[in-house]
């Protein structure tokens, strides 16, 4: 049987041959992508750790923490939640430091201001939060060593009484503010916390950064606070409780009042 006896022979092996072409270029085109796939996996994981800085050990110790303790008020990657808890990106781990450090975070329960009590986690957990914090978005830290080396008890007071005791009493022993707030005493903080503090400025504090009150200035007060107020020196006589004016007013109407009694009987008994 010949070709002329079956016309649509050659053109079914011109279709079969398109076929064929087409399937090879759908093969070609498969193993193509996987190796561009093969490629792309060995390179470019490497390529992105090497753009994107990681966490040191300590930060990804406080990372851990954070995600047990603190995610559900302040959000992942420390971004805040609305309602709940703000951003911490940009706080520095001098905020950690105080926050944590005093207790006052976690929080017990939404009120007016936190208050402080024991911490929940150790000096160590302390550290590895605030790490990861500072290496999350940066802000303030507090220097190590000795906060109060070379301070000035003199230049201490002063600045203490300009910049502190409107809030904390001249005493350091606190004072209430508006709508249910406070100023904390000052007896048990410690030098790191008293830094973090006017670093961070937590509550109704102001910050105190390095432009307005310099380390200097700090290691004044914080020596101030610890040497002066701290250990009890009441060098004006009674502390009346450290109070204030309030009760140096009490007693000196009560001791008046009772001056001008006897007074008046001494008078009108020599009469």
């Amino acid at each position: 049987m010949t070709a002329a006896a079956h016309p649509g022979l050659p053109g079914r092996r011109r279709t079969l041959s398109a076929t064929r072409r087409r399937l090879v270029g759908i093969l070609r085109m498969g193993i193509a992508m996987m190796l561009a796939g093969g490629v792309y996996a060995a390179f470019a994981p490497e390529a992105q750790a090497q753009d994107a800085p990681g966490f040191s050990a300590a930060a990804l110790e406080g990372k851990a923490l954070f995600e047990v303790g603190c995610v559900t008020c302040h959000g992942r990657n420390a971004q805040g939640v609305e309602g709940r808890g703000p951003s911490l990106v940009g706080v520095g781990s001098a905020s950690v430091l105080f926050q944590v450090g005093t207790g006052r975070m976690p929080l017990a329960r939404q009120e007016a201001q936190a208050w402080r009590k024991p911490p929940q986690y150790s000096d160590e957990e302390v550290r590895q939060l605030g790490q990861y914090v500072q290496e999350l978005g940066g802000g303030p830290q507090v220097p190590e060593g000795d906060l109060t080396q070379g301070a000035d008890l003199s230049v201490g007071g002063d600045l203490f009484r300009i910049n502190c005791s409107q809030c904390h009493a001249f005493g350091g022993g606190g004072g209430a503010l508006s709508s249910g707030k406070f100023a904390p005493s000052l007896y048990p903080a410690t030098s790191q916390q008293i830094y973090a503090a006017m670093l961070s400025g937590p509550q109704n504090m102001p910050v105190f950064g390095d432009t307005q009150i310099t380390p200097e200035q700090k290691a004044d007060i914080i020596a101030y606070i610890q040497q002066v107020l701290q250990d009890g020196q009441d060098t004006g006589g009674f502390n009346l409780g450290r109070y204030g004016p309030s009760t140096e007013g009490v007693a000196i109407f009560l001791v008046g009042i009772v001056a001008l009694v006897f007074a008046s009987l001494w008078i009108a008994g020599k009469s």
